[in-house]
């Protein structure tokens, strides 16, 4: 697949590379778009150890259920209901409610940080979605 650019040398964006165990998506934690990565980190890691009692591990879910005893996957239902939270905050701050939109139909968004990830439909199929929402 085409991606829209090759942009590694950029320490600004964000970087993937494709191992064994599938895709890792890293960021340069001495630049502002890193830090601010890193902090969000390094909360999930906090919230995570306070919740289980222990760091997580390579193999918990970054996204986990609330309900549960143990690190587990959150169910679609789960992720939907978090989602819709996660866009009813960002949308009081100031995040276009097109952009939520196109983010919930597709389950991406492209920001200036990773639209070298995407390929040139993924591109073209966000911001058409943003426009129909716009109408």
């Amino acid at each position: 697949m085409k991606r829209v650019s090759d942009n590694r040398s950029n320490a600004d964006l964000a970087q993937h590379v494709l191992n064994a165990d599938g895709r890792v998506v890293t960021w340069d934690l001495t630049t502002e778009s890193g830090a601010e990565m890193g902090a969000m980190l390094e909360q999930w890691t906090d919230d995570f150890e306070s919740r289980f009692g222990r760091t997580p591990g390579p193999g918990d879910p970054l996204f986990y259920s609330d309900n549960r005893d143990e690190p587990t996957q959150m169910t679609e239902g789960e992720l939907a209901a978090s989602f819709n939270e996660f866009f009813d905050h960002a949308v009081k701050a100031g995040v276009p409610i097109p952009f939520m939109e196109a983010w919930r139909e597709l389950g991406y968004a492209i920001v200036p940080q990773n639209v070298h990830l995407f390929s040139r439909r993924e591109v073209t199929d966000f911001y058409a979605a943003i426009e129909r929402f716009e109408n």
